[in-house]
């Protein structure tokens, strides 16, 4: 083998395999979840009840909407969630959805796929998220105010 072929496969190997190797990690994160549609959904947090009809279109047609973007998995959430929402799908996948809210800055959106699982987490704002919330659910607090 010659040199100049040396080193062009040294070239090669130098360029390829770090674009390569980072491809491979970021390519989960880059194409879109295949996220169930859900044909049960139990609210357990802030109470416990089962959704409407709309509530679950609504959501479905969100998380639909919203397939990208999503952090990779075993992302610490910040405190316990304000709102959980437990998702069966007919083929009786189970996928939690659970929202943080904030009153002065996006909320945060995690997802597992089960229970007890690592959170992909995602930021939407308080309007993007006003479909998905049910209105039964109380505004985000800005916890305990100090009176001077």
């Amino acid at each position: 083998m010659t040199r100049e072929k040396k080193l062009l496969l040294a070239f090669i190997a130098v360029v390829g395999l770090p674009v390569i190797l980072i491809w491979a990690i970021s390519w989960p994160l880059l194409r879109p979840w295949a996220l169930p549609v859900a044909a049960d959904v139990q609210m357990q947090a802030p109470h416990q009840r089962s959704l409407t009809g709309q509530e679950v279109s609504s959501l479905n047609q969100w998380l639909q909407a919203h397939r990208t973007g999503w952090g990779p998995a075993g992302e610490i959430p910040p405190r316990s969630a304000d709102v959980v929402f437990r998702l069966r799908a007919a083929n009786a996948e189970v996928v939690w959805v659970s929202i943080w809210r904030h009153p002065d800055t996006e909320d945060d959106v995690g997802i597992q796929t089960r229970a007890n699982g690592p959170y992909r987490m995602n930021s939407f704002s308080e309007e993007v998220l006003k479909k998905v919330i049910p209105q039964d659910v109380p505004p985000p607090s800005d916890g305990v105010r100090l009176t001077e």
